[in-house]
């Protein structure tokens, strides 16, 4: 469909402005510039931890003459211990300005040093991190076939084992909790006290500001979700991933089995109270002032077959063939979804607003996804044809039919808006080449298409195209150089959103660093990165040859990328 070396002239919606797009078989930009600073040997065994930070990357690690090396904003700190034969689990605090790592000194024994300080020898350990406030580090210990855990340096109760060897910190940083086994009986410790004995205890948590500290807890052949060591009712299970609080972490939810009656086998729970028991349960949530909490409830029966409602505030509303997630307002004042009505070809979709009923005259029933902001809405349908008589799929955007393709979908996690819901994307395939389609405009076709990133003030989009065997990043409509792989998820705008980087490789381990489609030199396996700093410059840590970098260089600038012939 498209000629190599011509020019395609594309209408970029975030501007509003006609621009000139690249060739669809675009060579690379120009080369770039970077600075490759030798930060020391690594050795592979040890350990490796990178914290960014504004100013730049924060790393330490085992290096190959033996030490640990931690280096912060130039200012480089090392510890040797004589005795090491192995080391292990090298940790940085969150903000960068600590460091943990465990040391086999005597082939009998382990060590946990944490700044430079050694902790009593034990056995074996495992776990080591610190409090997301960076004041606490712990880990679980073993000596004499007993499991502990260590905080700050100070051994708590000895137990037959310690569930996940993992101590979890409430957001704060201020309180943590463990699942500990004693015997047959499992048990709770919180800030250092054990709770009660229970035959099993799953789904340990802390609400979202610590206010709570949560689990499910079996006894007998019953289940009870326990907040703050208060008991819930009695079920004969749990959804103990399936916890939600409310934003200021006052309030919480949660979803429960009934096993013995099939037809009412889901019951939520809120605020510890059990409401009326239905099929099944799904997206339960709370509005953003935490004052309404709302749920989806499925039921079937021979009458009537599926039917499905949304529970607001313990009430139920109108039943449905279907219904979607509920959306509240940034405000929680409001509450809406979208609902089917009918089934087959005869369904439509209808909208629930406040509890009124509005009809959004759609020429057929779908998939809805809501903006982010709640004012818009995006249907995915069809023309209701089988694929080989005819079937074409369509997106509806706000009432307005776009064009049909063989089929659309959406390109990342059913994220079809950009954050400030200014702008719509999606995937349409015709034949066996696929389109990103940007505000109702068809963008260059290419052989996939998946992955968007809009930039950070939502006036450029990037995604990733696979093209001829190998992959390219494409940024408004402009295909970037192409490579035999690039890292997925190292895409980033700079926080000005002039600039865009990645890391790809020509060749398997053959890794460059691409910044506004400016390619450099070979920079190593990546560690970490790129990132942007408060300077402007981009910044990656990477690993060639056993030796650690940090790699660095200046942003060209996006209006020449793809531009240069």
């Amino acid at each position: 469909m498209f000629v190599r070396r011509t020019i395609l002239t594309i209408l970029v919606a975030f501007t509003g402005t006609l621009v000139e797009a690249a060739e669809l078989d675009v060579r690379p930009a120009g080369k770039l510039e970077v600075t490759k600073e030798v930060l020391g040997p690594i050795w592979a065994p040890g350990g490796f931890d990178v914290v960014m930070t504004d100013r730049g990357f924060i790393v330490a690690f085992a290096c190959g003459d033996g030490k640990v090396r931690h280096i912060r904003f130039g200012e480089q700190r090392e510890w040797k211990h004589d005795e090491l034969v192995l080391m292990r689990n090298v940790t940085l605090s969150h903000d960068g300005k600590r460091v943990a790592y465990g040391y086999w000194k005597d082939l009998r024994h382990w060590r946990v040093v944490v700044d430079g300080v050694e902790d009593p020898v034990c056995d074996n350990y495992r776990n080591l991190s610190f409090s997301p406030d960076s004041r606490h580090v712990t880990y679980t210990a073993q000596k004499d076939l007993k499991q502990y855990i260590v905080f700050d340096g100070i051994a708590g109760p000895k137990f037959d084992g310690v569930y996940d060897g993992r101590v979890k910190f409430s957001p704060d940083g201020t309180r943590h909790t463990y699942i500990a086994q004693k015997r047959k009986k499992t048990l709770v410790v919180t800030d250092g006290k054990p709770g009660p004995e229970h035959d099993g205890v799953d789904g340990l948590a802390f609400g979202p500001k610590g206010k709570h500290v949560i689990y499910a807890a079996a006894d007998g052949d019953k289940w009870r979700m326990v907040v703050d060591g208060k008991p819930g009712p009695a079920l004969d299970g749990l959804s103990a991933y399936y916890i939600v609080f409310s934003p200021n972490g006052t309030r919480f939810a949660y979803v429960g089995f009934q096993e013995k009656i099939p037809e009412k086998k889901c019951v939520a729970v809120i605020d510890g109270v059990a409401q009326p028991p239905c099929y099944e349960i799904d997206d339960l949530k709370f509005s953003p002032d935490g004052k309404h909490v709302a749920y989806t409830e499925t039921n079937v029966s021979e009458e009537k077959g599926w039917r499905a409602r949304v529970v607001l505030n313990g009430e139920s509303g109108p039943e449905f063939t279907g219904v979607w997630e509920p959306f509240f307002s940034p405000d929680g004042k409001g509450v809406k979804y979208a609902a089917l009505e009918g089934r087959s070809i005869t369904a439509k979709t209808i909208f629930m607003v406040n509890g009124q009923r509005q009809d959004p005259k759609l020429p057929r029933a779908g998939i809805i996804f809501w903006s982010p902001n709640g004012k818009r809405y995006l249907c995915m349908t069809s023309n209701g044809l089988e694929p080989g008589e005819g079937g074409k799929g369509m997106m509806i955007v706000d009432g307005q039919q776009g064009p049909e393709f063989d089929e659309v979908s959406t390109l990342k996690r059913s994220q079809c808006f950009s954050p400030d819901s200014k702008h719509v994307v999606y995937e349409a395939k015709e034949g066996d080449k696929h389109f990103v389609i940007l505000d109702g405009r068809k963008l260059p076709a290419f052989d996939g298409v998946w992955m968007q990133y809009f930039s950070k003030d939502c006036k450029h989009l990037a995604y990733l195209a696979g093209d001829q065997g190998q992959k390219r990043v494409v940024i408004d409509g402009r295909p970037g150089p192409r490579f035999a792989s690039i890292e997925e998820y190292c895409i980033t705008f700079s926080p000005k959103s002039d600039s865009i980087a990645y890391v790809a490789d020509k060749t398997t381990g053959h890794s460059v660093l691409v910044v506004d489609g400016h390619e450099s030199q070979p920079i190593g396996g990546l560690w970490a990165g790129p990132a942007y700093r408060a300077d402007g410059v981009v910044e990656c840590i990477t690993v060639q040859d056993d030796t650690v970098y940090r790699v660095t260089a200046k942003p060209p600038g996006m209006k020449k990328w793809g531009n240069d012939k």
